[in-house]
């Protein structure tokens, strides 16, 4: 059991990446791959104008419905602060 441990905690050792603040020994190639993120975050911008559109405009409307709420049940005439909803 102990002799598993230890060839785990070498492998650990031995294959995990350098913090950001840590120098860095890695060849070129391989630290320029950590770099590419930027592919990631395009698919989740357009990500957000597609899939999460009807979301997103839910929630816009959702805060409109609740300003409506609260401004209705602060007003005292609440008629006439429904006829003024534009």
């Amino acid at each position: 059991m102990l002799l598993l441990l230890g060839a785990g905690l070498l492998l650990v050792r031995f294959t995990r990446t350098p913090f950001p603040w840590e120098p860095s020994t890695l060849p070129i190639k391989v630290r320029d791959r950590s770099r590419q993120a930027t592919p990631s975050k395009l698919e989740s911008r357009e990500a957000d104008k597609t899939v999460w559109a009807r979301e997103m405009l839910a929630q816009r409307c959702g805060r409109t419905l609740e300003s409506l709420w609260d401004a209705v049940n602060a007003a005292s005439n609440k008629l006439t602060r429904l006829a003024a909803f534009p």
